[in-house]
């Protein structure tokens, strides 16, 4: 057996076609520490569907291991979608992601959302639509010991008339 082919425990490998994949460790701040595993054509590199696409991980015998369906709206270009520790994807807080490294949203909460409204600022002096830091505005407090995304969440009034929506 290829000794250099063995992933160690909690390990990192990054996975490049053995030609233009290399400007990976390149263009990227990929960890020397990672394995690098290459294969033998370039049907990998430009091979990604930016629309969105199914990758599945299947043993020497075929058996799928894991799978994968990522979306064409999870993360902006230039940003690689990453799992936490829920198991959930999201999009890297890092331009070009943390190849061969602990993922940037490890610690993020999608689900676990420990977040209160703290304080309001609902009539500034003088002119209550000016922008900031003049006019209204809302203060959150994560008084949680894990980080929370905050995309996607909304703030409306009683009647349903305001809405504040945190853009992903």
């Amino acid at each position: 057996s290829n000794t250099s082919l063995l992933l160690p425990a909690f390990g990192y490998a990054i996975l490049t076609d053995g030609g233009t994949g290399t400007q990976v460790y390149n263009h990227f701040n990929a960890s020397p520490f990672a394995l690098a595993l290459h294969v033998n054509t370039s049907s990998l590199c430009g091979g990604l569907s930016n629309e969105g696409d199914t990758l599945i991980l299947t043993n020497i015998t075929g058996t799928i291991i894991y799978n994968l369906t990522y979306a064409n709206n999870i993360a902006w270009e230039g940003y690689s979608i990453e799992q936490n520790f829920e198991q959930e994807w999201g999009e890297s807080k890092v331009l070009g992601g943390t190849p061969g490294k602990e993922n940037s949203i490890a610690d993020i909460s999608f689900h676990d959302i420990t977040l209160a409204i703290s304080e309001v600022m609902a009539n500034p002096w003088e002119n209550d639509d000016a922008p900031a830091p003049d006019g209204e505005w809302i203060e959150l407090y994560n008084y949680g010991e894990r980080e929370i995304y905050a995309g996607g969440l909304k703030i409306t009034d009683t009647s349903g008339e305001n809405e504040l929506f945190i853009e992903e």
